[in-house]
């Protein structure tokens, strides 16, 4: 059977990396089975042992996602977010799960941070710790207690915000692992007593008509995101998202109106100033989209979309060596802005430095069946 549990495991964190938390969640579960009541140094030193190679695995694991979630522009935002400042916001957040476990109400993919400031992050800090020593204090006496609390913590942390896993307050979509912890609580309780079960067929019905509702925001992009905006409006995200609903219609004032929204509440969105830049291209106001771009790389300066975009309108406007800087900065990294930014180097008469970057592109085995060809004709120029 340990084999088996153990090829379940690797299944497990192959499917999803937040299974990586599962030893710790065996560790809690034996000492619960086993009546274990100090769960002193001697106890988990022992459990190491006993599922040593479950957390070498984990940690592995562990190690790897966190690495591969360093790159791209996971890896500006991480350096951009503040440890510190992630650390402050998790006690307030613990809370918000908690609170809609009770009540799952006005859910959505993403939620801005609460109203208040540094306060109410350190009441919900102050909070979560009187709780946990509470509970920690009479483990021994209330064993369901603290293995409901600690199933809890130990799966809510890899998503808690200590480590970067994105700008929303909280991610109650990766919170369903953690709320069977306490659920097995409520469930242990209301089948104490005849009124509770009582009381559990009624949270069961309202539960199930709340999750039918939910459900059915999902049905579209349409409903998802105009319910965002309606029950989290201070959420940028949504707003940019309806926008893009809009902008795919070609009603560009409807989705111009949404974007300006989140830029309003969120002024380093880079993703909406980038979009606010092509509405306003379409419009014909060049001017003012080539604003919205400079301020989407303001927030995020190696964002490729943006730097096209505005690396085109210079090069339209006969701005080449503008153009030019703009498709360098990410050439790097962005095929069509390398090409680009050979071609903007032939047409300065910079045949050396466009010889160069011409080179490496055919180096990369570019794919690119446009961008091929362009080169092909570029490479019959420099030949010639």
């Amino acid at each position: 059977m340990r084999g088996v549990g153990w090829g379940v495991f690797v299944l497990g964190l192959l499917s999803k990396p937040s299974v990586v938390v599962l030893p710790v969640l065996l560790v809690l579960v034996g000492g619960y089975v086993d009546g274990e009541k100090k769960w002193g140094f001697g106890f988990l030193v022992g459990q190491v042992r006993r599922w040593w190679g479950w957390f070498l695995v984990a940690g592995a694991v562990g190690g790897v996602t966190v690495m591969a979630q360093a790159g791209g522009s996971h890896e500006y935002f991480m350096k951009e977010s503040s440890t510190v400042g992630r650390v402050l916001v998790m006690g307030a957040g613990f809370w918000f799960y908690w609170v809609r476990i009770l009540w799952p109400w006005n859910l959505t993919f993403e939620y801005p941070l609460p109203e208040g400031g540094v306060k109410v992050f350190v009441a919900g800090w102050a909070e979560l710790v009187t709780v946990l020593g509470w509970v920690w204090w009479k483990r021994g006496e209330w064993r369901l207690g603290f293995l409901a609390l600690g199933w809890f913590v130990v799966c809510w942390l890899p998503a808690s915000g200590l480590v970067y896993v994105g700008t929303s307050f909280t991610a109650d979509r990766y919170a369903y692992l953690a709320l069977a912890g306490p659920l097995f609580l409520l469930v242990r309780w209301m089948g104490m007593v005849r009124w509770r079960r009582g009381l559990g067929v009624v949270l069961g019905c309202v539960w199930a008509g709340l999750s039918w509702d939910q459900v059915g925001v999902w049905r579209d992009g349409w409903s998802l995101f105009e319910h965002t905006t309606q029950v989290q409006p201070r959420a940028a995200i949504g707003w940019v998202n309806l926008g893009g609903m809009y902008q795919e219609e070609s009603r560009w004032e409807e989705a111009e109106r949404c974007y300006r929204k989140a830029v309003e509440l969120n002024e380093k969105d880079y993703v909406g100033w980038y979009n606010l830049g092509n509405v306003r291209k379409a419009l014909g106001r060049k001017a003012e989209a080539g604003e919205a771009y400079g301020k989407s790389l303001a927030s995020y300066p190696d964002y490729s979309p943006a730097l096209l975009n505005w690396g085109l309108l210079k090069r339209e406007a006969g701005e080449v060596e503008a153009a030019r800087d703009l498709f360098r900065r990410g050439g790097e990294g962005d095929v069509r802005l390398m090409w680009l930014w050979c071609e903007s180097e032939l047409r300065l008469g910079n045949l050396e430095e466009g010889r160069e970057i011409l080179a490496r592109l055919e180096g990369r085995g570019v794919r690119n069946e446009q961008v091929r060809a362009e080169m092909g004709r570029a490479r019959a120029f420099l030949d010639g």
